[in-house]
């Protein structure tokens, strides 16, 4: 038997949702359309009152008119923009054959006719390379020199006769003879004690050239800095020396025996 007091939980808010249950989306849903939530309604009332009350301290001049002012104005400026638009077009005689003048849709699709006709197209590539082959044919070649052509050497050459009047150094009698001379003694091999000679020479000038640079130094007073490492370099090159000068003497004698023979 239904019971007494089922006809009050019909209009008990609680009920609904407790039914259907806080935890489903339905129960939710319910609790906040019953102003479970009512955090909401509270905004929107504050966002209204501050709305008021700008629209009351703010200047006339910039005010917003009622929608129905604006929507006024709207259709008097159309108008009279309409009216503007009609009186400013070119009247046509009534016995005019010629075309009736385009709509602005049709004004549009023209104006884009017109300019996609001016683009250039794409052109395939097999049929520019066609117009580019005969364009080359078609084209007159440049004439063949009618001489070897200059190379950087000859140049060079013609610059140097430039700078010396026609007249090139080492291309002189005097000097092609020293020139020839000297190419012959490099030539020439040279004897163990020639070379031996030689090599003295480089190495007692290098000693010399170290004796300088320490003398140098000393004098600005920064010789300590370097007498070890130069006095060790002229001890290693003068032990060279002893030895290029044992090979002399040996070579010397080999030849005065060989000269007496």
């Amino acid at each position: 038997r239904r019971r007494d007091d089922d006809d009050d939980d019909d209009d008990d808010e609680k009920a609904l949702w407790d039914a259907l249950g806080r935890g489903t989306a339905a129960g939710r849903a319910v609790f906040n359309l019953y102003s479970g939530d009512s955090g909401g309604k509270e905004y929107g009332a504050f966002a209204n009152d501050f709305n008021r009350l700008q629209m009351r301290v703010s200047d006339p001049a910039t005010r917003r008119a009622p929608p129905e002012v604006e929507e006024a104005v709207k259709k008097e400026t159309a108008i009279a923009s309409a009216a503007r638009t009609t009186h400013a077009r070119v009247r046509r005689p009534t016995n005019f054959t010629g075309a009736p003048p385009l709509t602005d849709a049709e004004a549009v699709r023209a104006s884009f006719e017109k300019s996609k006709a001016r683009r250039p197209g794409v052109r395939p590539k097999a049929l520019s390379d066609l117009e580019n082959a005969a364009r080359r044919e078609e084209a007159p070649l440049p004439p063949a020199p009618s001489r070897r052509l200059i190379g950087e050497q000859g140049k060079l050459r013609f610059q140097r006769l430039r700078e010396f009047n026609g007249r090139l150094p080492e291309e002189q009698p005097e000097n092609v003879a020293d020139a020839r001379r000297a190419r012959e003694e490099s030539a020439k091999p040279k004897t163990t004690r020639e070379t031996a000679e030689t090599l003295f020479s480089q190495v007692a000038l290098e000693i010399e050239e170290r004796e300088d640079f320490l003398a140098e130094m000393r004098a600005a007073g920064i010789g300590a800095r370097y007498e070890t490492a130069i006095r060790a370099e002229v001890a290693e090159r003068v032990q060279t020396l002893r030895r290029l000068d044992g090979t002399i003497r040996a070579e010397e004698a080999k030849e005065a025996k060989e000269g007496r023979a």
